[in-house]
C-alpha cells in the first residue's frame, strides 16, 4: 500500500469525484482498487513514449 494516504485519496477524489465521506468509509482493499484504476486510466491518457 502507498505510504502517502492523503495523496492517494486526493488522486481518487480528483479522478472520480468521490466526496470525502465516501473515501473515509472505504477499506484498504477498496482504496487500493480505486487507486489502481486511477493509475490505469492515467497511463492510458498519457502519450506513448518513444
Amino acid at each position: 500500500m502507498p505510504r502517502n494516504w492523503p495523496d492517494v485519496l486526493g488522486d481518487i477524489a480528483a479522478h472520480f469525484h468521490f466526496p470525502p465521506a465516501a473515501l473515509w468509509e472505504m477499506d484498504a482493499d477498496e482504496i487500493s482498487f480505486w487507486h489502481h484504476q486511477v493509475l490505469r486510466i492515467s497511463a492510458m491518457a498519457s502519450p506513448p513514449t518513444r
